[in-house]
This record gives structure tokens, sequence and C-alpha cells, in this order.
């Protein structure tokens, strides 16, 4: 050790050492400090400049230990003594927030739930809830035992909007099974059910209609007669059931009252609407019809031929086919 430190020494050019027999005493140049290195001399262990500065670098890279170091008031270094250490002191203030980083790269397709139920809002100019099924199946799926299945209520624009690219397609459906509705629409100040179309038909019934007995606007009832024969041959009768709605007598009642004169009970309240009959027939002469109710749902028919008028008769009952509708 004192070869080493000899040498050191005199690499160094060190001036004249002053102190004690048994210290040893190390006085560099100005300018110059004491360094010791490892045995290659290429690492530092030690330096001490001429100001009292003094770098230990194991005290940074070296093996961690678990005794904290200590320094005396005049330099000594050495383990704390117990005590010595205090409590930690309190938290310091947050430092401030810096920029937002750039968006990352968009992660796979979560393939988790969320808990219901479920509320949500947001403020956005898309949708606030969109999902996309790229198999064919339903993207979105309602179901209720007591309750709409899927609910729409909007202040300003559609509760529900549907829309299809395809021809054989509906933009919404609705489907009714055991004799439910399919689709219902309510208004209070507008239409219920309003359709639009530019090219094709606004509306199409594929199948038989019905409209309430007290309103006007669809036929209500149809029936084509045949007196003295076969009486009722063809019928509409909208209060049926639709799938029996055509089929003959339609629930009506027929009875032939004598030549010409007939009458028909459709079976519900007809006094207070309209209705229009015509002849079905080629007459003689000139056909003319009578027709007027006879109570709240029988219409009493009256078919007359000027041909078989006499001086006596100028008109003639005769037994003509002919056509009823009630609106």
């Amino acid at each position: 050790m004192f070869r080493g430190i000899a040498s050191t020494l005199a690499l160094l050019a060190l001036g004249t050492a002053h102190a004690a027999a048994a210290d040893v005493v190390v006085q560099p140049k100005a300018g110059s400090g004491l360094v010791v290195t490892d045995a290659s001399g290429s690492q530092i262990r030690l330096r001490v400049n001429e100001g009292g500065e003094v770098t230990i670098p194991v005290l940074v890279n070296g093996a961690q230990q678990n005794l904290p170091a200590w320094v005396s008031a005049t330099g000594q270094l050495g383990p704390c003594a117990p005590g010595a250490i205090g409590s930690v002191g309190p938290q310091g203030p947050a430092g401030a927030t810096g920029p937002i980083g750039a968006t990352g790269p968009q992660g796979p397709a979560g393939t988790g739930s969320f808990a219901l139920p479920y509320a949500g809002s947001a403020a956005v100019s898309g949708a606030a809830f969109a999902v996309t099924n790229s198999a064919k199946g339903d993207s979105v799926v309602g179901v209720s035992t007591d309750g709409a299945g899927v609910h729409g209520t909007s202040a300003s624009y559609d509760g529900v909007y549907g829309q299809t690219t395809s021809f054989t397609a509906a933009g919404v459906e609705g489907f009714g099974g055991n004799s439910t509705i399919g689709v219902l629409g309510r208004g209070t100040g507008g239409p219920g059910v309003k359709g639009v179309s530019t090219s094709g038909y606004a509306m199409v019934a594929d199948g038989a209609t019905q409209q309430t007995l007290s309103k006007g606007g669809w036929v209500k009832a149809m029936v084509e007669v045949q007196p003295n024969g076969l009486g009722v041959i063809r019928c509409f009768n909208s209060q049926q059931n639709a799938s029996v709605s055509g089929d003959v007598p339609c629930g009506f009642k027929y009875s032939y009252k004598g030549a010409g004169v007939t009458s028909i009970d459709f079976g519900f309240p007809i006094y207070d609407r309209f209705f229009s009959a015509i002849v079905a027939q080629a007459c003689d002469g000139v056909c003319i019809i009578n027709i007027y109710t006879e109570g709240d749902s029988t219409l009493k028919v009256q078919v007359f031929d000027s041909v078989q008028s006499t001086a006596l008769t100028p008109i003639k009952l005769a037994d003509r086919n002919y056509y009823v509708i009630v609106y």
C-alpha cells in the first residue's frame, strides 16, 4: 500500500509531506488531486480534488447495502448511529402536467360486457352508441317480457331511424306473432304512421286492411249479391279476422224479400257510415238502384228495370246483380 501511495506521489510530483509520524500526508501540486484507481488504472475508486471535493464512484454504481451512510461534522464517513435517521418529511408539491402525448395504435376488439342496468349520456355530433356486425346477424336485439323491446325518444329528430340499401329488405321491420301488433304508430297532433316515396308507393299493404268503424277513409265492407240465386257471391268484411275476411258470406246475412228487393245485415253499425251501390248486371232498359238502412246494421236494396214498366207501373222491380260498398 505504501509503495502504491509513493508511486502516486511521484507521478503527481507531490510536495513535501508534513504530519505526525503516524499519519501519511499527500500534498498535490496546485490544480492537481489525489486519484486511486483499480489495478488496470481505468476505473477511478477515489478522487480528492485540491478544493476538498471527494468523489467515490462506488457509492453510485456499487452494490446496494442495508445501512445508510453517515458523515460527521468533521467529514468522517461511517454507518449511521441508531436513531440518527429522522422521520420521512411531507411529500413535496406535484410537478406541472406535461403536454398530451400522441395517440397510440388501436388495440384489438374487446370481448367483455358491461353490467345491467346501464345508463349513460354523451354530447357528440356522431352516434353515442354504435354496434357493427360484419356477419349475417342482428347488430342490436331488444327483448322485453313486459315493455318495449326497443324504445327511442328524440326532441328534434326521429325517435327510431332505420335505413337499408337492399331492394328486398325494410329500413324498419316489425314482427307480430300470435295476433299481436307488428308495428304501432301513435300521433297526438300528426300522423301515427306516414309513408313517403319519391318513385314508388308511399304505402303498400300486403294483406287485408282494417280501420276503426267510427273513422272514414278506408273501405269497411264490400259485397256482390245475386238476388233470387246464390245471394252473396263475393265479399270483404274488415271487421272479420284477416284470414277469413274474404270468405263468402264474410259474416253477412242475406235475405231475399221478393222480386228486386233484398237486404244485407253486415253485423256491425252502418247507419252512420257512407255507402254506395251499383247494378252489376245489364238491364233491359234503364237500371235504378235504391238503398237505405233498416236498423243499425242492415241495408235494404231495391233494383228497378225501366223496360219492364207499364202504363200503370212506370218502373218495375227486377232481380239484378249489384255491388254495395260501405266506407
